[in-house]
């Protein structure tokens, strides 16, 4: 089985989404929740530390689990994808390794086109930002 990270990077009212780049095959122009592989000797804490560095030029802190979803992938191979959540203070990041990187409302989270892979974690993600404090309803915000 592969292991997985992935991170929710949270910015005030807003979490952070990757457009797969057009290279490729089959997932061009879904969008995804950045990270990477889970390397040997890793935690899942320092892999998505350097996948975000890596990916983004973002420097992050302390991670908190919010789901996990395994799957098979396009190539029959035995995935588990691990999501966390963290905040971070400057939502300034570079593109290095996605097609398009953006800023999503909390409210409209529900409407970004996931790779079925990422699609599982909206529920989750809502419902995690909801114990964190966060207000989802579009009128709170």
């Amino acid at each position: 089985m592969i292991r997985v990270v992935a991170g929710l990077l949270v910015f005030e009212n807003s979490v952070l989404v990757a457009k797969r780049k057009s290279t490729d095959p089959g997932l061009t122009h879904l969008w995804e929740f950045p990270g990477g592989k889970v390397e040997l000797g890793e935690t899942d804490q320092r892999a998505l530390q350097r996948e975000i560095r890596e990916e983004l030029g973002v420097k992050i802190g302390t991670c908190f689990p919010v789901h996990t979803h395994r799957f098979k992938n396009q190539q029959d191979q035995f995935i588990e994808l691990h999501l966390y959540g963290t905040f971070i203070q400057d939502p300034r990041f570079e593109c290095l390794d996605h097609e398009e990187v953006r800023w999503v409302a909390f409210q409209k989270i529900d409407q970004v086109e996931f790779l079925e892979s990422n699609k599982v974690f909206v529920g989750p993600v809502q419902e995690w930002l909801k114990s964190q404090g966060f207000p989802l309803d579009p009128l709170k915000i």
